[in-house]
């Protein structure tokens, strides 16, 4: 078995590729250029990812704690998920005295405040 050449149809479809598409000059991409496009990506797929998570999050919470929305000014505030640490449930917030609560909240506050002066 002999390989059929293919010289003249090779350069028959070069030449035709060449005339009937608009073909530009190929232009290597620098290594920052390269890196810059992974670190969009990787960012979408954090944000992409991080959209998933907070719609979880409400919805879990609307599940466990219906009214919890209407509490905080911020639902993703530092006090606020600091007190989701300390009472994960609501049976935790019920079984709680309301100066327990307060106790906790302030002390949430404060090391919240705390963290705040220590960054800067």
């Amino acid at each position: 078995m002999r390989k059929v050449k293919t010289d003249a149809a090779d350069a028959y479809h070069l030449c035709e590729l060449f005339y009937k598409e608009d073909l530009e000059p190929y232009k290597k991409r620098g290594i920052h250029l390269l890196n810059l496009r992974n670190l969009t990506r990787q960012q979408e797929n954090l944000a992409e990812i991080t959209a998933k998570t907070k719609i979880q999050l409400h919805t879990l919470l609307d599940q466990v704690f219906p009214e919890y929305r209407g509490v905080f000014g911020s639902f993703y505030s530092k006090v606020s998920l600091l007190t989701l640490l300390e009472f994960p449930t609501s049976e935790a917030v019920l079984s709680a005295s309301e100066i327990d609560i307060t106790e906790r909240y302030v002390k949430a506050v404060q090391s919240f405040g705390q963290q705040k002066k220590q960054r800067n």
